[in-house]
């Protein structure tokens, strides 16, 4: 399995990507991938390329402890705070 790194650890967007298979630009493809949105949060699990962009999908795991985002953001009682989901991702 080769590893595509594409950001630093501290960069939102997607950090790496572990194709099932051989990477080919343009090809989709499914993985293992890292990725840190703007708020904060990282997902590590399961995920696709579509031929342009990656996805979460499937099992993986979200993690919020760094995020800007509360359990308001879904519909929580406010000012909870939130701090992982672990599951599958259908997106």
């Amino acid at each position: 399995m080769q590893k595509i790194i594409f950001n630093d650890e501290n960069a939102v967007g997607v950090i790496w990507f572990i194709p099932d298979d051989e990477f080919i630009p343009g090809k989709p493809c499914r993985g293992m991938i890292k990725e840190r949105y703007p708020e904060g949060s990282t997902y590590e699990g399961q995920g696709e390329y579509d031929g342009e962009n990656f996805f979460r999908q499937g099992y993986g795991i979200q993690e919020f402890s760094h995020s800007k985002m509360t359990g308001e953001d879904f519909g929580g009682p406010m000012n909870s705070k939130i701090y992982k989901f672990v599951g599958i991702n259908q997106f």
